[in-house]
């Protein structure tokens, strides 16, 4: 089984909004490098057609910055029902000097 490809996130909205406006497949890839395509669909210009129609045909995901990453897994079910975890991941953020601003307030507390 092939792997999604891994795309900008913008690249991804792109084409899902092409996707939704019922662009079909080769249209998308012809209008790729094509000014006209429109400025909603501009971001397909940031990469190489031939990786938009593997994309296409091999699925896409965005790929995720470190702190996107972080985010998400921060914001999952299963670590927002275990407080002590997610307090230990604050504390290492806060170790390092990173602080986010999907960090609520309230999980600052002191460190011991």
């Amino acid at each position: 089984m092939t792997e999604k490809v891994k795309l900008p996130k913008e690249v991804c909205d792109a084409l899902d909004e092409a996707i939704k406006n019922n662009y079909a497949d080769y249209e998308i890839i012809f209008y790729c490098g094509n000014k006209d395509f429109g400025r909603v669909f501009s971001a397909l210009n940031k990469v190489d057609y031939k990786l938009i129609l593997k994309a296409l045909l091999f699925g896409y995901e965005p790929e995720l910055s470190a702190e996107e990453q972080l985010k998400q897994y921060f914001q999952s079910t299963l670590l927002a029902s275990n407080g002590t975890y997610r307090g230990g991941v604050i504390d290492a953020l806060r170790i390092h000097g990173i602080r986010y601003d999907w960090m609520s307030d309230a999980d600052e507390r002191p460190l011991d």
